[in-house]
């Protein structure tokens, strides 16, 4: 006969070994149960980073003229307007780049009889936006303490084309070409959003060099 005091120990090594060697199996198994986590769309930057175009591939792509950009099907700019010269802050992620040239701003909203999404308008700006050789640069909130900074010629001159940057997120992309860039800024809200393209002016050429005596 096996002695209850030795039984009771031996029992108890029998259960200790057996979650040992549960718990390996949990730690070796954890690893690959983890979901990975979704890739985030690629940006011209990384987070916290200053802005340099510099770090922008240049796009050869052909783009047609000035605004370049047009809304997705479905969706209307509600009679945007074109300034030859002006100057508009766009949202790198960490500060406001303001650019200066000819700038296109208007409000967007869902063409009668379309249900507006967001989604549908963000994906078909971004398509157009990657075909030309673009990068977006940031999809992100603004914090208020950059926002409230902006002068009344931006908040209240600029409102249709700025849309409610305090609180929606603000889309920012940029196409560099080799004499000059392209922003478009887009902002995306609960029934509609507001967008703005620029185009710096073109970098003057470099003068011929002088025929050799």
């Amino acid at each position: 006969m096996v002695s209850k005091h030795f039984a009771i120990p031996a029992l108890a090594v029998i259960l200790l070994a057996g979650c040992g060697q549960n718990a390996d199996k949990a730690e070796s198994a954890a690893p690959a149960e983890a979901a990975a986590p979704a890739a985030a769309a690629p940006t011209a930057t990384a987070p916290g980073a200053a802005f340099d175009i510099t770090k922008i591939p240049v796009s050869t792509a052909p783009l047609g003229v000035f605004p370049y950009i047009t809304l997705p099907a479905g969706y209307v700019d509600g009679g945007g307007k074109t300034q030859d010269l002006a100057r508009f802050p766009f949202w790198t992620g960490t500060a406001f780049e303001f650019v200066e040239g000819k700038v296109y701003q208007a409000g967007i909203r869902p063409d009668e009889g379309k249900t507006f999404s967001k989604l549908e308008l963000q994906r078909g700006i971004e398509r157009q936006v990657l075909a030309a050789g673009g990068v977006k640069v940031t999809e992100s909130r603004i914090p208020s303490s950059a926002s409230d900074a902006l002068t009344d010629d931006v908040k209240v001159g600029m409102i249709d084309g700025l849309g409610d940057i305090y609180n929606d997120a603000t889309t920012t992309y940029v196409i560099r070409r080799a004499d000059r860039s392209i922003w478009v800024h887009v902002v995306p809200s609960m029934y509609g959003g507001a967008w703005t393209i620029a185009e710096t002016e073109p970098a003057p050429a470099s003068p011929a060099a002088a025929p050799a005596a």
